[in-house]
């Protein structure tokens, strides 16, 4: 009885993780289209599961751990870093001028796990205007990744 119990659990497991892929699919089109356009959009593709959602990044000088510093972001709204991080400094202060704009995605790194898409736009004033100047179409979430620059080049990105 116990192995058709945990066969039954597996099922819905594996049925609980297709329906959530549908709404990320979804969901990160319309997304990602809104965003590239410059407009700024209310939230991310898992609004209906945890609403709000935010980004916790930690950044540090060796891989991703010493010397570390943490930051909450937010998830389908813009924001600038430098604005919104201001006692930093520019030493410290890992956000460059530009607007941001992350948006949840299903990551094409792990199958069916969600991963970052960070927009930047040629404005600085947490409008996310004029349009998007790059991206990272695919961060991974939980996993260190890095080198992008001193002083803290390595990083973990983690569902808040």
């Amino acid at each position: 009885m116990s192995l058709y119990k945990a066969f039954l659990t597996c099922l819905l497991g594996l049925v609980f993780i297709a329906l959530l892929q549908t709404l990320l699919t979804k969901s990160t089109k319309n997304a990602t289209k809104t965003a590239k356009e410059g407009k700024i959009i209310r939230s991310s593709p898992y609004d209906g599961l945890t609403d709000p959602i935010i980004l916790n990044t930690t950044i540090c000088s060796n891989r991703c751990y010493g010397d570390c510093l943490y930051y909450l972001t937010p998830i389908g709204k813009c924001y600038n870093g430098q604005n919104m991080f201001p006692d930093d400094g520019d030493d410290d202060n890992p956000f460059g001028e530009q607007d941001i704009m992350d948006i949840t995605v299903s990551s094409k790194q792990v199958f069916g796990a969600p991963g970052i898409q960070r927009i930047f736009y040629k404005s600085t004033d947490g409008s996310c205007s004029g349009g998007a100047s790059d991206d990272f179409d695919d961060l991974p979430l939980n996993k260190c990744i890095g080198p992008y620059g001193p002083p803290r080049p390595w990083g973990i990105m983690k569902l808040a």
